[in-house]
């Protein structure tokens, strides 16, 4: 294991050739594998150029040889550049709420990172443009590299790749556009991103039921919808409209987050439930999470280091793993179906 872990860090100092940027960042890191002191390694290029082809290889074996004592197969494969934006995408899950507040972009974090966790290839889009808070939760505020073609090169962090409008603006800075410069970012962060070939891109909705929802619901092939609310009849209400929007444009509802559902109390450890009794059973969804609310669920979105990772034996963490769990075995049954 420590072998395999030597090797893929290798190459965050290994360049793609042509685009200069780290094997890893791309995403151009195919496969590892280490079986009886051998070592078969896979990696994509962007460049069509044999020469440099040639000297990518001999530095790869030469740098691999530095930490690996056995035998190494080196396969380097031409990477299908045509496919762009969301086309290597598997599987594409909307995280949306009828209301702002409710934790939505702290439910998409971590679940972006809890299929991570679970030996997925994961992406996170940003699609709330007013307020943009990927960055902060992720911990990162760089902006993303331009690639030939004007494609844009998502972060990375914690694992997962993300784009977001807070990567492309100054921090605090209001935007002041229309909806249809909003609905044209959003086209660009779908078809001019190099997402490259994942397993889920998890897409953090804005609030409501507008411009963004009707244009990401009709631009991509979406395995459906998270909902996430708190346990009131105001944010269920709200939750009740988000669902007649999904439902007139055909998208599945996976299911919904119960938010902030309980604490416990830090004196006595007694279960105290801060809102009313909830009534998301009336909506006739399957109930993939109810959460704590914790301040360390807070902090880790304020600190960029999410909880699932800050503290993963945490009940919320526990329950980010098993409602990751239960989204995969949803999106491969849905898949079989399709097919």
């Amino acid at each position: 294991m420590e072998e395999k872990k030597s090797i893929i860090a290798l190459f965050d100092h290994l360049l793609e050739p042509k685009l200069k940027w780290n094997i890893n960042a791309l995403n151009l890191l195919k496969v590892v594998e280490i079986n009886e002191g051998k070592a078969k390694i896979v990696v994509n290029l962007i460049t069509d150029d044999k020469d440099q082809i040639m000297a990518f290889k001999k530095e790869s074996i030469e740098a691999l040889r530095l930490i690996f004592d056995g035998e190494v197969e080196l396969e380097v494969n031409r990477a299908q550049v045509g496919v762009e934006g969301v086309d290597g995408v598997k599987h594409i899950i909307f995280v949306g709420s009828g209301k702002g507040g409710v934790g939505k972009s702290t439910v998409s974090v971590n679940l972006a990172i809890a299929l991570e966790k679970l030996g997925f290839s994961v992406g996170l889009m940003d699609a709330d443009i007013y307020g943009p808070s990927i960055p902060t939760m992720m911990g990162k505020f760089e902006s993303p590299e331009v690639l030939p073609g004007e494609q844009l090169l998502p972060l990375q962090r914690h694992g997962v790749s993300f784009i977001s409008a807070g990567s492309l603006i100054p921090p605090g800075k209001a935007l002041d556009w229309r909806g249809q410069l909003v609905s044209g970012t959003l086209v660009q962060f779908i078809k001019q991103t190099c997402w490259g070939e994942l397993d889920f891109l998890i897409v953090d909705l804005p609030p409501g039921t507008g411009d963004a929802q009707l244009t990401l619901a009709s631009k991509l092939r979406t395995a459906g919808v998270v909902l996430v609310t708190t346990p009131q009849e105001v944010a269920l209400g709200d939750v009740r409209r988000a669902l007649d929007l999904f439902h007139k444009q055909e998208v599945p509802v996976l299911g919904i987050v119960e938010n902030m559902a309980w604490h416990l109390c830090e004196s006595c450890g007694h279960q105290n439930h801060p809102f009313v009794t909830s009534q998301e059973a009336t909506l006739d969804i399957e109930v993939l999470a109810r959460l704590p609310l914790l301040r360390e669920i807070s902090q880790g979105a304020d600190n960029g280091v999410p909880v699932i990772l800050e503290n993963p034996e945490s009940e919320a963490s526990i329950a980010f793993i098993a409602m990751a769990r239960r989204l995969v075995e949803i999106t491969e049954a849905f898949q079989v179906k399709v097919a």
